[in-house]
């Protein structure tokens, strides 16, 4: 059977696609950042919280560098302008687009399949207040082909069938309290 698709479909797809690969890029680097000696602050910073080092891994928390560019050069030439904007990673400023998350704990945001979606970044709680983009304890993504918050449950993924067989759910509202 021969299915039809029109050009705005295909088009459509590909964005998502492309974003999706975006976003699996960025977490990657995310959790790499862990590695950097800041990084190794955030990863004690989980610890303390009591999140063990293999939550840390399964949930691909990470660290966005305080740079302006990290994401942004690692994706300019390898995807379409298009999805680099549409991905909601970068903002537009006088001086040209930039890194959305700078210096901040990341959590990944995830569908209910695995794929990276979103991210939520949360001031590093020991770093004084003194820039604009510091002054904000929680950054999320905006809104986005592949992300809608209203839809998207934290962790779901990783507790839809533990749902389903026990027939019962806690909602908690911060990202460290459901990690915890």
């Amino acid at each position: 059977i021969e299915i039809e698709t029109s050009e705005k479909e295909k088009k459509s797809k590909d964005l998502a696609s492309e974003i999706l690969e975006i976003h699996k890029i960025t977490s990657d680097i995310y959790q790499e950042n862990l590695k950097t000696s800041d990084g190794q602050k955030i990863e004690k910073y989980f610890i303390d919280r009591g999140i063990s080092s293999e939550y840390i891994s399964k949930f691909k928390l990470g660290y966005s560098l305080n740079s302006y560019d990290q994401i942004l050069k690692t994706m300019q030439g390898k995807f379409s302008s298009t999805a680099m904007t549409e991905s909601g990673l970068f903002i537009s400023t006088k001086k040209g687009y930039m890194d959305r998350f700078r210096d901040r704990i990341m959590f990944n945001i995830e569908n209910t399949y695995g794929k990276s979606i979103a991210f939520a970044g949360r001031r590093i709680p020991w770093k004084p207040k003194n820039e604009e983009y510091v002054e904000q304890k929680y950054m999320n993504s905006p809104a986005t082909p592949i992300y809608n918050k209203s839809m998207v449950l934290y962790g779901l993924n990783h507790t839809k069938d533990a749902i389903n067989d026990i027939n019962s759910v806690i909602v908690v509202e911060g990202y460290t309290d459901f990690l915890q």
